[in-house]
């Protein structure tokens, strides 16, 4: 005779505890750090923790899944400068000055203070943002640079949370940076 036991939220939490912990202790050999020497296959769980906050400059915006599609996706944040472009996990996105012609001209040193937003398929407009308005510009070391009423966009590094705006009005780089509204205009502060 077969038993069942009834398993409640509790019981399956802790149950998924376990696994992870299990997981966690699997027979991957550890150095001094504690750290794996091996890469996780591609079905164990990554903890939270050990994500990456924001893409690192000039990495591409994986675009294959649903959830990695959300990275492609450009929304809205409302702020005090009204509401702004946002992209992934809601930061803030940018135009610089100096790219006026539509040419993204941050690159090197400029890339690691304001990282392109970059993508690997079609961006995808999400709340207020108009879709006619996305597009993507070729760089020059050939990555995919998203673009809104055709400003390449980026991100801040100091912008730490959705919905901040360090870079508003910054000069760097040899020009200033302005967050973008809705209606395809940088926001002049």
């Amino acid at each position: 005779m077969r038993r069942t036991w009834p398993v409640g939220p509790a019981a399956t939490a802790a149950l998924l505890g376990l696994g992870l912990t299990l997981t966690a202790c699997g027979s991957n050999s550890t150095q001094a750090t504690g750290m794996s020497t091996s890469a996780p296959s591609r079905d164990a769980v990554m903890p939270i923790s050990t994500r990456s906050a924001a893409p690192a400059p000039d990495t591409p915006t994986p675009s294959a899944t649903p959830a990695a599609a959300a990275l492609n996706a450009v929304g809205v944040e409302t702020t005090r400068f009204g509401t702004i472009l946002t992209g992934p996990r809601g930061h803030t996105l940018y135009a610089f000055e100096r790219d006026n012609a539509g040419a993204p001209t941050c690159a090197k040193a400029c890339a690691k203070d304001w990282p392109p937003f970059l993508t690997t398929g079609k961006p995808e407009a999400s709340g207020a943002v108009n879709p006619n308005m996305l597009g993507v510009i070729e760089r020059k070391n050939g990555k995919k640079q998203v673009t809104y009423n055709g400003h390449p966009l980026y991100l801040n590094a100091r912008d730490s949370a959705p919905g901040e705006t360090k870079g508003q009005d910054l000069t760097a780089f040899g020009a200033q940076w302005h967050v973008v509204g809705t209606d395809g205009k940088k926001i002049l502060d």
